[in-house]
């Protein structure tokens, strides 16, 4: 699933790396846009999830202990 809108630097994030290319058009930067802004709360979510270890959030602290059998 893709972000239907995004933050105006995914554009710009997008812009940049498609300027080598100028045959793509601007709906496509928009494209790419939504993509960077789904895979940024995509990110921000699991960083938030629990640990399935410890119960912790999973961008806080070192879970190389949390061992699961």
């Amino acid at each position: 699933m893709s972000a239907k809108t995004y933050d105006s630097r995914c554009f710009d994030l997008a812009t940049v790396f498609l300027e080598d290319n100028p045959k793509i058009d601007i709906n496509r930067a928009h494209q790419l846009a939504c993509e960077i802004q789904q895979r940024i709360e995509d990110w921000l979510e699991y960083q938030e999830s629990p640990c399935d270890g410890c119960g912790e959030p999973l961008g806080k602290g070192d879970h190389s202990n949390c061992v699961l059998f």
